[in-house]
């Protein structure tokens, strides 16, 4: 018998099983391990149980949101299981409740700031909530099988400043809780009308609702089915959450716990207005992740370049990462970094993993010694003084040393050889732009053409179609010139 608590369970303790049977693991989309020439398994007295480390797992990555199959094997829940979208959002759902078309009609409904709803204004205007609930039910009511339902603010750095919104900061010390009081108002009524859904009513601690609550009672105590997400746009996520860097996420995270049964956290996996050279998040994920499980936390929701399917980074190993410590940090960062390599670089892995350990090293000595934003929004990852050309064009060097190593598959295993040398290929598009970008000068004119051009070629062959979370590569190649 394999049995999970749900479905998806189900399914994850299935391939546990096959893991356990024939060595599956998968890596990537197109990167699966299965023993091979198998003739005899040994069936074993198998009497196991897991708890994942943290329950409920989304990585927000293109790569794994394009394929169910492949969010699945990665112990990943799909979208369309978790949310129910109002007008088609899963979060910052506030302008959706309350479309801006009803500002004239009730101006009082709408914060200060020009931007927000008033939730004190909700707390005791029947009319503004009967309006906003009516809407959160349809959209409870067309997803059947959602888990969450979001309240959440717009994503924009300001807050209502009425008399009343003010009050409620000054007394909790953040304005969380008059979003948390709305919720449970919201979340009360969600039981009544779907009393036999295990639904959450979802909010968030972001921007002008980070700031932890500093006094509780019995108002702030959210309700049974209310979880409050905690996006912490600020940390410094090339560290750990126990880092003194992260003093504030950490703080926060705890008086959250405190308040409430079932914490949400939003993380972020690379650095947004550069996606080509990438964001080094990889050394204190696993103490994210264990601040994470001892406080409360049951869903992750990881996002990394979400709107792009190819990318370089080494953004494949995020969510290999992410997939597996989230699901058991228990295992070894390093010997799953290994594995990997071994797996998706085959042959090429050693090089590759020269050029790895070099590309983290060199950007934490540029964070912590040079002054480069560890910010996920800092636009100052983009200074050429963090991106010497001599060692763009080491990590070039160990590339080209992958290539070779598996050049003799071009004549035994062409099929394979393809497959390698594009993820190969795919990794060398971070240090071709360092030259393309920073050092084009020292180039001929022929020479930067050229180099320009197979970069624009490799993006679309692998399907690298953002420079940044708002830009697109054609933007970047009518500016190049190509």
């Amino acid at each position: 018998f394999v049995v999970g608590a749900s479905a998806t369970g189900t399914l994850y303790a299935t391939y546990d099983l096959l893991t356990a049977l024939v060595e599956f693991r998968s890596y990537t989309v197109d990167t699966i391990y299965v023993k091979e020439n198998v003739t005899e398994i040994e069936l074993k007295n198998y009497n196991f149980r897991f708890c994942p480390t943290i329950e409920t797992r989304q990585s927000y990555i293109g790569t794994i949101l394009g394929d169910v199959t492949f969010s699945h094997r990665m112990k990943n829940i799909v979208d369309t299981d978790l949310w129910a979208k109002v007008g088609g959002l899963f979060c910052h759902t506030a302008t959706k409740l309350v479309p801006e078309t009803e500002r004239e009609a009730h101006p009082e409904w709408f914060g200060t700031d020009g931007a927000q709803l008033c939730y004190s204004e909700g707390l005791e205007n029947e009319e503004m909530f009967d309006y906003l609930y009516a809407n959160l039910k349809s959209a409870i009511e067309a997803a059947p099988r959602a888990k969450y339902v979001s309240i959440s603010q717009a994503d924009v750095a300001s807050w209502c400043a009425c008399t009343r919104c003010q009050a409620s900061k000054l007394k909790y010390g953040s304005n969380l809780a008059v979003i948390i009081k709305f919720c449970n108002k919201a979340a009360r009524k969600v039981k009544e009308d779907f009393p036999n859904r295990d639904l959450y009513v979802h909010t968030f601690s972001y921007h002008e609702t980070s700031s932890a609550i500093t006094f509780i009672d019995d108002e702030v105590m959210c309700e049974p089915n209310v979880t409050v997400m905690l996006a912490p746009i600020r940390a410094n996520y090339t560290a750990g959450f126990s880092d003194k860097t992260n003093l504030g996420t950490l703080n926060a995270l705890q008086a959250i716990a405190k308040i409430c049964s079932h914490v949400t956290v939003w993380g972020y996996d690379y650095n947004f207005p550069n996606y080509f050279l990438g964001y080094n998040s990889f050394g204190g994920r696993q103490d994210r992740y264990n601040v994470m499980s001892e406080n409360n936390v049951s869903f992750l929701f990881d996002q990394g370049l979400f709107n792009t399917t190819g990318a370089t980074g080494f953004s494949e190993l995020k969510v290999f990462l992410t997939a597996n410590l989230s699901w058991d940090n228990s295992l070894d960062y390093e010997s799953l970094v290994d594995e990997f390599f071994e797996r998706y670089f085959g042959d090429g892995a050693t090089a590759m993993r020269k050029y790895f350990d070099e590309y983290r090293s060199w950007t934490l000595y540029a964070y912590n010694e040079l002054g480069m934003s560890k910010d996920i929004n800092g636009s100052g990852i983009s200074d050429s003084g963090f991106w010497p050309k001599g060692t763009a064009k080491q990590w070039l060097s160990h590339i080209e040393e992958a290539y070779e190593d598996i050049a003799y598959l071009k004549w035994t295993d062409a099929e394979s050889y393809q497959k390698l040398y594009d993820h190969i290929r795919m990794e060398s598009l971070l240090p071709r732009y360092v030259l393309i970008k920073f050092y084009g000068s020292s180039f001929s004119s022929d020479e930067l053409l050229q180099m320009k051009k197979d970069f624009k070629e490799d993006c679309y062959k692998y399907k690298v179609l953002r420079a940044s979370e708002g830009g697109t590569v054609e933007t970047l190649f009518s500016d190049w010139g190509v």
